[in-house]
């Protein structure tokens, strides 16, 4: 979970988990757990909160409260150094010395950053504080489909299970205790039981806490003793953008983890299809048939009782006929066609 909180952070992609020996869908829905976070510019609130002083002779700090309710504190010292960026985040939910649900869950976790950008002095301008909260929900998959090594869904909406908070604790010894939903129906939707250990989430609670996430950039001549993921929030990054895809990782990482379960589909294959029109033969096979009807009824019409000759059209006729130049016209001969062929046999003709 904690590289899936890091990769989303840092915007890396990961590969869905599926296999597919080529074009292939998934037709049902599917209900996962999941996470999601929610993110709200608020600078000007903040600000108005704004508490500074010396800490010391020379340093400068500055105190100011989120309406989301956590701290936040900035550091300056005149041409020297300045607070570029912090972040503050804080558990809703209780340590083992008591487990229970607090009033605000599905929320599991504030966060605040501060971000600005020093000038050459190391004056703070362009000062932006942002709110975001990471809840426990669950979604529904529609419309899976794969082509080679691309998988994608054609919808993941969150599902909407008709109350605030449909979670009810189970406690068990120590931190053993289980939150859950029950088997319901939302308008169409059929929404499986769900559970996760309380635990689990009291241990996100801890990291989001620890200087793996609570950390203060300062700009200048400073040792900064944490980066944390500092890296990956500053400057003009889009941290609303950024939160989704860290808990669009940590949904996936849930959909991968120890409890999935297997979903089956169909390979989608091309496969020829022939259909024959047959209107669009009767021309030509009308037009075949009156053909062949036309050439029986001429042999028939000149069959030999008829005393009709069947002639071939030639070229041999052009040399059974001779010109008269006195009438200037060719004339045939009396030959008939078994002459004029002896004859051919023995003639040579050269075209000029």
């Amino acid at each position: 979970m904690q590289s899936a909180i890091i990769q989303g952070l840092y915007d890396k992609q990961t590969t869905e988990a599926f296999n597919c020996p080529g074009v292939c869908r998934w037709t049902g829905s599917y209900i996962s757990l999941g996470f999601k976070a929610d993110c709200r510019n608020v600078t000007q609130e903040t600000l108005q909160t704004v508490n500074c002083g010396l800490d010391g002779d020379t340093r400068g700090v500055c105190n100011m409260t989120t309406p989301g309710g956590l701290d936040l504190t900035t550091h300056y010292m005149s041409t020297d150094w300045a607070t570029a960026y912090n972040m503050n985040a804080s558990s809703l939910l209780m340590g083992e010395q008591e487990v229970k649900l607090p009033d605000t869950f599905p929320k599991i976790t504030l966060f605040a950053i501060y971000r600005s950008t020093p000038d050459a002095n190391f004056q703070m301008h362009d000062i932006n504080i942002t709110d975001c909260s990471l809840s426990i929900t669950a979604y529904e998959y529609t419309g899976a489909r794969a082509n080679g090594s691309d998988f994608s869904f054609a919808n993941r909406t969150e599902v909407d299970f008709g109350v605030k908070n449909p979670w009810t604790l189970r406690t068990e010894p120590g931190l053993f205790s289980v939150m859950y939903t029950n088997e319901s129906t939302s308008g169409n939707i059929h929404i499986p039981a769900l559970e996760m250990n309380y635990a689990s989430l009291a241990a996100l609670g801890t990291l989001f806490e620890s200087t793996t996430m609570v950390t203060e950039w300062v700009e200048g001549y400073f040792v900064n003793a944490n980066l944390g993921v500092a890296a990956a929030l500053t400057g003009d990054v889009d941290i609303s953008d950024r939160f989704d895809k860290m808990a669009t990782a940590m949904t996936n990482y849930l959909r991968y983890g120890p409890n999935n379960q297997t979903a089956h589909g169909e390979i989608v294959q091309s496969e020829p299809f022939v259909s024959v029109r047959w209107g669009y033969f009767v021309v030509p096979i009308v037009t075949e048939g009156l053909g062949i009807l036309f050439a029986i009824l001429s042999i028939f019409s000149n069959r030999r009782s008829r005393r009709v000759p069947l002639w071939k059209s030639s070229a041999l006729a052009m040399l059974a006929c001779q010109y008269e130049k006195r009438l200037g016209l060719l004339q045939a001969t009396t030959k008939d066609v078994s002459e004029i062929q002896v004859e051919t046999e023995k003639a040579e003709v050269r075209l000029q």
